[in-house]
């Protein structure tokens, strides 16, 4: 994997969350959602929670898939489910890679207060499916996929390592390290959280896939 050197711009075009996104749209949400920020009464174990959530729901939408709805398309330019799963399975490993990379460094405490969006709103913007995005080459999926038991397993494998990080992780020293993300300022625990959202998103576009008139019923 090449070395990433600016974390914010490669989470923007991984989600690209600053074109589906205005400022302006960010603030209206801002304003209509109730911000969770000191009196944060989420822990280790609702983060934990939602990464097995997200868990549960990949292997809700995918048990007993035969390999012609893996690979369907509704159209040329939509994905395969096979694909969303390859796409959830590389951008886990590479946002994975770069929020250790940023929780490595020196915490920075002081600057929580310039934290202006929830824990829920960092879910909501991430999996949010009204705006399309393009995925970078690098997380461009080509369909590998055509066993469902496989890619539950790659699935699986892949989310190892960060539910064990995040196991062994100390919730107050998370909340003290901040980081510039394209919905705004984070804290570690919402870059983890931002890693379990983009899953969401895109179990949201493999509903979509299923739910086409013409996906295969078998």
């Amino acid at each position: 994997m090449k070395t990433i050197k600016s974390y914010t711009a490669v989470l923007a075009i991984t989600l690209g969350l600053l074109v589906s996104m205005s400022s302006q749209r960010v603030e209206a949400q801002i304003q209509t959602m109730s911000i969770h920020k000191d009196g944060d009464t989420a822990d280790i174990n609702s983060l934990l929670a939602y990464f097995e959530q997200t868990a549960n729901n990949m292997r809700t939408e995918l048990n007993g898939l035969s390999s012609e709805q893996l690979v369907f398309k509704p159209d040329t330019g939509s994905w395969s489910i096979s694909q969303c799963v390859e796409h959830i399975i590389l951008t886990d490993a590479m946002l994975f890679e770069l929020v250790k990379s940023e929780l490595s460094k020196p915490a920075q405490p002081e600057k929580a207060a310039n934290i202006e969006v929830s824990d829920e709103q960092v879910k909501h913007f991430v999996a949010d499916r009204s705006k399309k995005a393009s995925a970078p080459k690098e997380l461009t999926p080509v369909g590998k996929y055509t066993n469902s038991q496989s890619a539950l397993k790659a699935f699986s494998n892949g989310r190892k390592p960060i539910i064990k990080y995040i196991k062994a992780a100390n919730e107050t020293d998370l909340r003290s390290h901040v980081s510039t993300f394209p919905t705004g300022m984070v804290d570690g625990y919402q870059s983890l959280l931002f890693i379990a959202a983009h899953a969401t998103r895109h179990l949201e576009q493999i509903k979509e896939v299923k739910n086409d008139p013409n996906f295969p019923k078998n």
